[in-house]
């Protein structure tokens, strides 16, 4: 692995590693406050803090080895949390929206949300959040068509993706292809 880009990806670790903790701790303090019946005096802030990074922890290695495998990406679609993508294809529109909904139908967490005679939208889970993918076939010419697809998370202020809205851009070109099993 090259140098800049493991430090990129350590520091883009470490600081969802410390947004997430900053998410945990309110909630800790709320279960500690319940526990102490609301009696601030009880409360020690360092096992507080303690729990939250505890429970921050498995989160955050759970989505960097997810997406470990993306690694190969450049880094500029690697923190992207919204992509759109516009790419031309030779084959008709209604073509490329019946192999579209076809081959994304048979992926295990892709979820067809709406449909239309030029778009079609997609819920697309992953281990800790969810995406929203649509996609919209434009018919340049009889054969060829403008295909643009955005992905973007379900919580917009997610800005870590490590790499999972361009991976959804490759699963949905992929799916483009009539040969496909």
């Amino acid at each position: 692995m090259e140098p800049n880009r493991f430090l990129f990806k350590l520091t883009a670790i470490f600081l969802q590693y410390i947004f997430t903790i900053i998410v945990f701790l309110p909630i800790v303090y709320l279960v500690h406050l319940v526990k102490y019946n609301f009696n601030t005096e009880g409360i020690v802030f360092l096992r507080v803090l303690f729990f939250a990074i505890a429970f921050a922890m498995p989160f955050v290695i759970a989505n960097a080895f997810a997406f470990a495998k993306f690694e190969n990406y450049e880094l500029t679609y690697y923190l992207k949390p919204k992509q759109k993508h516009v790419v031309g294809i030779n084959q008709n529109s209604s073509e490329v929206l019946k192999n579209l909904k076809e081959n994304l139908s048979e992926k295990p967490f892709w979820k067809l949300i709406n449909q239309s005679e030029t778009s079609i939208d997609y819920s697309v889970k992953n281990i800790l959040v969810t995406d929203n993918v649509s996609i919209t076939a434009t018919p340049i010419s009889d054969s060829k068509t403008k295909l643009t697809i955005l992905s973007k998370p379900t919580f917009p202020l997610l800005f870590l993706d490590f790499g999972r809205n361009y991976q959804n851009i490759i699963n949905v070109l992929l799916a483009t292809n009539t040969q496909q099993a």
